[in-house]
Parts: structure tokens; sequence; C-alpha cells
């Protein structure tokens, strides 16, 4: 079954409170709430283009896939790429860096 993973992303990119990020984009207060609930089956071309310009991302990033059952799961099927995983929190990371740490990946991101 494929979900939207706009919760996800919005942790990913830092924005503390998403509903307050997405209505501010541009999406309604009932359909945001939809979409980081994960209940909408549906969403609007013109969301999908204003959800990636906000979280800076490809639309197949938007989304995430979870097998409905054992069969499905196929090791080499394409939906893998977007399989559901658990997202490391990349700010409690960052925060555990050393100073050098932190600039050396600052530094990597450079090249």
């Amino acid at each position: 079954m494929l979900v939207l993973n706009i919760k996800n992303l919005c942790r990913l990119r830092g924005i503390p409170h998403p509903q307050k990020a997405l209505i501010q984009a541009g999406i309604s207060d009932k359909v945001a709430t939809q979409y980081l609930k994960g209940n909408k089956s549906t969403i609007l071309l013109a969301h999908i283009e204003i959800l990636c310009k906000l979280l800076n991302c490809r639309p197949d990033n938007l989304f995430a896939w979870q097998p409905d059952t054992p069969a499905d799961d196929q090791p080499n099927h394409p939906l893998q790429g977007i399989r559901i995983r658990p997202l490391a929190n990349a700010l409690h990371h960052l925060q555990q860096m050393t100073v050098e740490e932190a600039e050396a990946l600052l530094r990597s991101r450079e090249m």
C-alpha cells in the first residue's frame, strides 16, 4: 500500500509545526490534517508541487510503500526503493556530533 510520507519529510527538514507550514504553503487545514495523518487517499497535482517546493524534494519522496501481504514483498520490485523505513532523527545526530565532526560534514557537502 502506498502512503503519504509528508510527516516524516517535515521532521527530516526540521519543520517544527508541519500543520502550520502546510497551511501557510496554501493547503487547507482539513486537507493538511489528512495528509499528515495519512488519512487522505488522493492528492492533487497542485498539492504535490506545493509540497515538493516546501520540502525541497521530488514527487516520489512524498510517498512510502508498505507491502500489504508477504507475497507483495518482492525484493527486486521497484517499490522497494520507497519502502517505509524508520527515519533517523537527523537533528539528534547533529547535536551529538563534535564541532569538528559537524564542520567536516559541512565541508563534505560543499564538494
